[in-house]
């Protein structure tokens, strides 16, 4: 439908070679990109990666000088600072690394862009392989213009790309990310691609001859094995060099990289646009909004010429504010799309960009429509009055015509209520009449009227008025070439599931992957594409192919840790030592407490609690080595030398047994009263103030055991109680010595007296 574009392309042509032949010179790019971070060519200027230093001022400057001399701008990866917008102008090209992130970095918080600053017209500037990291590109009246591969994130204006009147444009294999930290509630703000040309009585001028393909609107960063495999190979590249990045820590952002209220907008004086093989997702499947509205994949009023062929649509509204969305458009085709819960809306909104001149004003018009091969996934009801393909007068007129819908599909219909359930809403309030319309082989697959999808508001009569063929009313040109698009379907999105695995341990690869379908599908069969990395020790990527009933193949790669088997330890002496120990109530208090308390001091587990975890891993246990156990095993036996059995106790009483009774048969009357006295207060312990006896009578009361507990006896080892018991025995058979007799006294006495008067006798006698 692209009227008199070659021919366009062609003027084009002979207008560059024009310019180069004056004296303007081209950048190509067959053309060899000169580094920027070579200090050899660009001396002090030379762009250094990674560096904190701000770099704007050595961008700008090659970039000019590079344009003089007609070659491109090579930025090896890396990251470099910026702090101020980067004019653009002919010919600059700056083209990024392939095998890793070229990241500018936007080091200020406040917006910065790559843009022009003036009016005049440029050509030949290429973009590519560039991760724009919160910079976004703002340029006009651009001829030949490329925008490819590259990564927008952290955006901190709206729309990230921003063109107008530009001719010649292509955009291909970006990827366009916005996150919660950079988003904000409602529409205005939360966009990607702005495209679109001036009507102003000084300047009316069209963007046109734009090519977006293959591009990536929105993500989430655990999806992105999944995006890419119903994405083709430009994309595809991009996504990996994505992936590569932030598993390298190149790139850090949060997994939702889908609040995107538009993918492409245009407001006006648009033509001559192919929107083909790009993967629009946006948040309304997200567990929260987080106040963002959305405003369609595409929105496009008052343009012509358009083709919309072999997109991917989901998490877009099933209601006004989803889906592909035109106000007026004229020559206007939408093919092989798969639409994932949301509609195709047409309004008669009067528009700029359908005249021939700005006097001629806005204009109504909805004609020469062409809506084939399309698939309508549908998965819930959003709430909303419109569902599927909706047509609008809006505020303007009945000018509608030439409109064909043919062998589009309604599938997964009973997900929506039935009371929900809508047909074709192209002919409401006006709309698509059937003398200048044709609709035909569109389908349902609820069960409904008999499957087929037809028109609310026409009658029989009214199909009997449509034409004979559709090809009456459009060329059948660009049905024949697309016809044959594949159409990207693919309902769930596939997940990695990080797995920890034991070299040479089977695993069903249906546990590595997560949502891998739906109740609308069936479980897709699973297999592990490298096995062999299952059986290499450490971090392996192990990828999982998923292969649907339709034949769509997913792949993705899972994360494993694969660790080494354990060895299986012998533990065998180290049970037999422990299983002799037997149960704690056959020891003794202390000596139990004792021996669990044994242990190296540079570990708090005792052995005895080393071996009772060690036991209970088993064989293999990871945190010993055999040796240890070994050393184990025999430091236990040493420990178990403090052990004291109850019933091995045996305390010798007899001595002390007989010394208590010789003390319990003494009779005061037979002492004297002084060694009564002595032997009483040798009898008492000068430490606990009680008598020797007392103590030693409630010693012999307790059995061997009673003595060793620490509530009865208290005493720790045996020889404790032992001790003390020979102690007290020892005190008493003292204290018993001093005793005397009174007889004993009284004898003593008398002999003494008997001698004395015999003596004096004897010398009286002598001295007569």
């Amino acid at each position: 439908m692209k009227r008199g574009k070659h021919m366009k392309k062609t003027i084009l042509i002979l207008l560059f070679g024009l310019l180069t032949v004056v004296g303007l010179p081209m950048v190509t790019e067959a053309a060899e990109p000169v580094d920027a971070t070579d200090a050899t060519i660009f001396g002090a200027q030379a762009m250094v990666p990674n560096s904190t230093e701000d770099q704007t001022e050595k961008l700008q400057t090659l970039l000019s000088q590079t344009a003089k001399e007609g070659r491109a701008l090579f930025l090896p990866q890396g990251s470099y600072a910026l702090s101020k917008d980067i004019t653009i102008s002919s010919n600059y090209q700056l083209i990024g690394d392939t095998t890793g992130a070229t990241i500018l970095h936007n080091a200020t918080g406040t917006p910065i862009q790559l843009k022009d600053t003036t009016y005049g017209t440029k050509t030949n500037v290429r973009l590519q392989n560039i991760a724009f990291d919160g910079i976004n590109v703002t340029l006009k009246l651009t001829n030949q213009l490329t925008l490819a591969n590259n990564i927008f994130y952290n955006p901190l204006k709206g729309f990230v790309v921003n063109l107008n009147a530009d001719i010649g444009v292509k955009i291909s294999g970006n990827i366009f990310m916005r996150d919660t930290a950079h988003m904000q509630p409602k529409i205005d703000f939360n966009r990607a691609i702005y495209i679109g040309g001036y009507s102003t009585p000084s300047r009316f001028q069209y963007m046109s001859d734009v090519d977006i393909v293959d591009n990536l609107f929105g993500l989430k960063v655990t999806e992105l094995d999944a995006i890419k495999s119903t994405s083709r190979s430009d994309l595809a590249a991009t996504i990996t060099r994505l992936q590569t990045a932030i598993e390298a820590g190149a790139i850090s952002v949060p997994n939702e990289q889908n609040y995107l209220s538009t993918g492409v907008n245009s407001f006006n004086m648009l033509k001559d646009v192919t929107v083909q093989h790009n993967f629009f997702y946006s948040p309304y499947d997200n567990e929260d909004l987080n106040g963002l509205v959305g405003d369609h994949a595409i929105y496009f009023r008052g343009a012509q010429n358009i083709t919309v062929v072999g997109n991917h649509l989901r998490g877009l509204q099933n209601g006004p504010a989803g889906g592909f969305k035109f106000k007026s458009g004229r020559n206007i085709t939408i093919m092989n799309n798969y639409l994932r819960n949301t509609g195709l809306i047409m309004y008669g909104t009067p528009e700029i960009g359908l005249a021939e001149t700005q006097a001629e004003g806005a204009i109504s018009e909805l004609s020469n429509w062409l809506v084939a091969n399309n698939i309508f996934d549908w998965k819930y009801w959003d709430n909303q009055y419109a569902i599927g393909m909706e047509y609008n007068r809006h505020t303007g007129n009945n000018n509608v015509f030439n409109g064909v819908f043919i062998n589009n599909q309604f599938v997964n219909y009973h997900n929506i209520p039935q009371n929900r359930r809508r047909e074709l809403l192209i002919a409401s309030g006006g709309g698509f009449r059937p003398e200048t319309s044709f609709v035909k082989d569109n389908t349902r697959d609820d069960g409904l009227k008999n499957g087929q999808l037809l028109v609310e508001n026409w009658t029989e009569a009214d199909y009997r008025l449509m034409p004979a063929t559709w090809e009456s009313l459009i060329s059948p040109t660009l049905y024949e070439q697309y016809k044959n698009t594949p159409i990207p379907v693919r309902n769930t999105l596939a997940t990695p599931v990080t797995t920890t695995i034991v070299q040479g341990q089977s695993i069903d690869p249906q546990q590595l992957v997560a949502n891998t379908n739906d109740a609308d599908e069936a479980v897709p069969a699973a297999k592990i594409v490298n096995p062999e990395v299952l059986n290499e020790i450490g971090q392996q990527k192990v990828t999982v192919q998923l292969t649907y009933e339709t034949g769509s193949l997913v792949t993705v790669n899972v994360p494993v840790t694969v660790e080494a088997p354990a060895k299986k330890l012998d533990l065998s002496q180290l049970q037999t030592v422990y299983a002799s120990i037997g149960e704690a109530n056959q020891y003794t208090v202390y000596s139990w407490q004792l021996f669990t308390a044994i242990g190296p001091k540079t570990i708090v587990p005792s052995y005895y609690q080393q071996a009772t975890q060690l036991l209970a891993e088993g064989q293999e246990s990871q945190d010993k080595t055999q040796e240890q156990v070994d050393q184990l095993t025999s430091n236990l036996q040493s420990a178990m030398k403090v052990l004291v059995k109850k019933a091995d106790i045996t305390l010798e009483r007899t001595e002390a047994e007989n010394e208590l009774a010789s003390v319990h048969k003494l009779d005061e009357s037979v002492y004297t009263k002084d060694s009564w006295q002595a032997m009483q207060e040798a009898l008492i312990d000068t430490t606990t103030g009680e008598g020797s006896s007392k103590q030693l009578q409630q010693l012999l009361a307790w059995s061997d055991e009673e003595l060793l507990e620490p509530t009865l006896g208290g005493f720790k080892t045996p020889a404790d109680a032992q001790k003390r018991i020979n102690q007290l025995t020892q005190t008493i058979k003292t204290a018993l010595l001093l005793l005397v007799e009174k007889s004993t006294e009284t004898t003593s006495n008398t002999s003494e007296s008997s001698t004395s008067s015999t003596t004096s006798e004897t010398s009286n006698t002598s001295e007569s």
